[in-house]
């Protein structure tokens, strides 16, 4: 498919089955697995006098001008120190944009350069959501696909029930990908002007609400609020992410439920969260009875709310003083969500959290 990859990363709990998910992509062509990323793994600069006679220049050379990696643990790069981790990140971002061009040390100084298309599709907690401030700031490249709420007797029940059968069941899994994909033509799908404007209201909805908000690490303040990101990257990635689901063969309202939540699923979760209980809400809402639906402290969920509000998604009522503050959507956002088609689930008290949103035909 032509234009600019699509990065996903799929976002679920330890043992929640993500690799599970990743492996059976593994025999499909153009597909490359690694564990985790570093600099080093996708550029080596190792000195020619260490280099071992079969070595390979690092994963971008052994992919050479397309591939697509499955990373198994994203969750590693942002478990590294912030300078590293910032290091990785941002040749990430380059990789992402098609060129990326490294300068080493060794062999009194050399420059290491890749350039072509690169998919990835890694596994990562919901951590994720921690370190979402410094992904932001530095660019969106990824859409996610946060894994429904598990029976977590019913997954344990299935896993013993299948235990000594593991090796047997993934070779049949991967072997009924490798066919679903086998003579797939993947082509951008023809999207007429209200599936155009759904897209557009549904990329501006989500690149709002996860804009980011910069805090001071210690007293947690606000100390900056960046521009709004721009929807255009992300409105690319949902029609081309469409056109792939319906290559393989859903129904296009299917594709649209899974567009939408994966749009949805780019917030982060407790922000969404958030904008949940207040869509369910018949008035406007004192912090604590959001951080009751939210099943979050108080503070914390003040500290959405207010990053919310920073990007004119929330409104904030004062009710003077010593009274609560109330918060309610706006009326941009309410709009927004009616253009795209979105409708949240009633939340209860247990919460909501990785289901599929529901949409409007």
């Amino acid at each position: 498919m032509e234009g600019d990859p699509v990065w996903l990363l799929l976002i679920g709990p330890p043992g929640g089955g993500k690799t599970e998910l990743l492996q059976p992509l593994r025999g499909l062509p153009n597909v490359h697995m690694a564990s985790t990323l570093t600099e080093a793994s996708l550029l080596s600069g190792t000195s020619s006098r260490d280099r071992a006679a079969n070595a390979s220049g690092g994963l971008l050379k052994s992919i050479g001008n397309f591939g697509i990696v499955l990373c198994k643990d994203f969750t590693s790069v942002l478990a590294m120190n912030r300078d590293t981790r910032a290091c990785v990140l941002a040749a990430l971002r380059e990789i992402y944009d098609g060129f990326w061009t490294r300068h080493v040390g060794v062999d009194g100084g050399r420059t290491l350069s890749w350039q072509g298309k690169l998919g990835l599709i890694a596994a990562c907690t919901s951590v994720i959501d921690s370190h979402h401030g410094v992904i932001a700031t530095m660019g969106e490249r990824f859409i996610m696909f946060r894994l429904p709420a598990i029976d977590e007797d019913k997954v344990a029940l299935r896993a013993l029930q299948h235990q000594g059968a593991e090796s047997e069941m993934r070779k049949e899994l991967q072997a009924a990908v490798g066919a679903l994909f086998r003579n797939i033509e993947f082509a951008a799908s023809a999207l007429d002007d209200a599936e155009r404007a759904r897209l557009v209201a549904l990329a501006t909805l989500a690149v709002r609400c996860r804009s980011a908000v910069e805090r001071d690490g210690y007293t947690r303040e606000v100390e900056l609020i960046p521009e709004a990101e721009a929807p255009g990257r992300l409105a690319l990635a949902l029609a081309r992410l469409l056109s792939g689901v319906s290559a393989i063969g859903a129904n296009r309202m299917d594709a649209w439920r899974v567009v939408s939540k994966v749009a949805l699923d780019c917030l982060p979760a407790l922000r969404l969260r958030v904008i949940q209980a207040l869509s369910g809400a018949a008035a406007p809402l004192d912090t604590t009875n959001v951080a009751s639906i939210v099943r979050y402290p108080t503070q914390t969920t003040r500290r959405a709310l207010e990053d919310l509000t920073a990007h004119d998604v929330v409104k904030r009522r004062s009710q003077g003083s010593g009274k609560a503050n109330t918060w309610r959507l706006a009326d941009w956002t309410v709009t927004k969500c009616a253009d795209a088609g979105v409708t949240f689930p009633e939340t209860s008290d247990e919460g909501h959290e990785g289901g599929f949103p529901e949409t409007s035909e």
